[in-house]
């Protein structure tokens, strides 16, 4: 009995050695590929990530499938596919990557959003102007206001044909007993007759100085305006009329248009906006404007060199709208 139980130990000995010597290159194996399979799964996600990041920045839905196209994976022999890894190898990535089907139909909307935003008829602009004065040797004069706030928006009709509106509150607050003022600075439509020339109807500023058009805090040294552009050209400057504007390759630009003057009989010598500022003091501002006696307006800008513009302008019309004790 003995005998023969031996050889059947022995041969079982060396039948289980046998296995282990099958299954552990089987499992050497099952390591190498699996290492290849998470190396080639890695690949994927970073190209699934470099394709979602194109799309992000793609401004027309349409090259979605040209993009995804255009990146080919690498084949791997032996590799297998994503979808198939996940429940039997990596369970643990399984919930981030089943979200990226869902997420794909955002991404692809996203560049139409983009789009219709930035093609968005209406824009929304302005600026405000905060002020402290303190006079020298004055302290008591010290003033601190709210000088104005601006609120402009623009509504574009079509690609030559938009319309401008600046609402200006000045020194914060406007009432019957407050120094304040609220008022339309520009209102008008312009249209573009070509790519050199355009034509605006409505309220504009004045083509006249060098603050006028262009007044922002920025634009200017110092806590106010100068003293020529407040005193003499009432800057900010705005009528009611039409206009013509040209541009050309060697920098000029050139202004010519028919507006609403200057109204004499508002002028009050005693009051002290007419001593500080005469022409500001008669200038319409688009307010009831009398009409009887137009203005024409020309002027000639120079911006051909960086940093340097030359110009002039001219005004020409009547200031007495056929009212008794004006001539003209």
């Amino acid at each position: 009995m003995k005998l023969k139980n031996k050889p059947v130990f022995t041969r079982s000995k060396l039948l289980g050695s046998l296995l282990l010597a099958f299954i552990s290159p089987a499992q050497a194996q099952s390591a190498e590929e699996l290492a290849a399979q998470l190396k080639v799964l890695r690949e994927d996600l970073l190209q699934v990530r470099a394709e979602l990041e194109i799309l992000k920045k793609s401004k027309a839905t349409d090259q979605a499938p040209a993009l995804t196209q255009s990146m080919p994976r690498e084949s791997v022999p032996g590799a297998i596919s994503a979808p198939s890894l996940i429940p039997s190898l990596i369970p643990s990535l399984a919930p981030a990557l089943a979200t990226a089907p869902a997420a794909a139909p955002r991404l692809a909307s996203a560049p139409v959003q983009r789009a219709s935003a930035g093609t968005s008829p209406m824009s929304l602009f302005g600026y405000g102007e905060l002020n402290f004065v303190r006079p020298r040797g004055n302290a008591s004069g010290a003033i601190a206001t709210a000088r104005r706030g601006v609120l402009g928006f623009g509504y574009r009709f079509n690609e030559r044909t938009r319309m401008v509106a600046e609402l200006e509150v000045e020194n914060a607050v406007v009432s019957a007993g407050d120094q304040g003022e609220v008022a339309f600075e520009q209102l008008y439509i312009e249209h573009d007759i070509n790519d050199r020339l355009s034509a605006k109807i409505g309220l504009f500023l004045m083509p006249v100085g060098y603050l006028n058009e262009v007044h922002e805090p920025t634009k200017y040294f110092g806590v106010t305006r100068n003293l020529i552009e407040t005193a003499i050209i009432p800057s900010t400057w705005r009528e009611l009329g039409v206009g013509l504007r040209g541009t050309l390759d060697n920098g000029l630009r050139w202004d010519a248009g028919l507006v609403t003057s200057f109204d004499l009989g508002k002028w009050d010598a005693n009051s002290s906006d007419g001593k500080a500022s005469p022409l500001g003091s008669i200038h319409q501002e688009g307010q009831l404007a009398k009409a009887a006696s137009l203005a024409a307006y020309a002027a000639l800008n120079y911006n051909g060199i960086p940093g340097l513009n030359l110009g002039g302008s001219l005004y020409h019309g009547g200031a007495g709208h056929r009212q008794a004790g004006f001539a003209a």
